[in-house]
């Protein structure tokens, strides 16, 4: 099987006719340039996330800072990217991303 990828004009004709189900554009480029790559990925990801759920609770708050116990939702996503090695800048006005959970809840 052989794929695509789709840039450019083609890219927003692409998601032009979609329509609803309309896909993000990555500004770090292709994390999985094969199927296989991102079969392996998924895996990954899934794992690591059965792993927190038997790991120890950790606190929630809302807005999380740098100087307490607790994260979030934005804050276990980035832990979670942490884990598998994906880079990710950090967005603007996402409390919590900045404060990612510790990598050893995802082992």
């Amino acid at each position: 099987m052989e794929i695509e990828r789709v840039t450019g004009a083609d890219l927003l004709a692409l998601t032009i006719n979609l329509g609803h189900n309309v896909g993000s554009v990555s500004v770090i480029g292709d994390a999985c340039p094969t199927i296989w790559g991102e079969n392996s990925l998924i895996e990954e990801l899934l794992l690591a996330e059965s792993n927190f759920r038997k790991s120890t609770p950790l606190d929630y708050e809302f807005f999380p800072q740098s100087f307490t116990n607790g994260y979030n939702s934005n804050s276990f996503i980035a832990g979670l990217l942490n884990h598998v090695g994906l880079p990710a800048a950090t967005p603007n006005n996402v409390p919590g991303f900045d404060k990612p959970v510790p990598i050893e809840h995802f082992r």
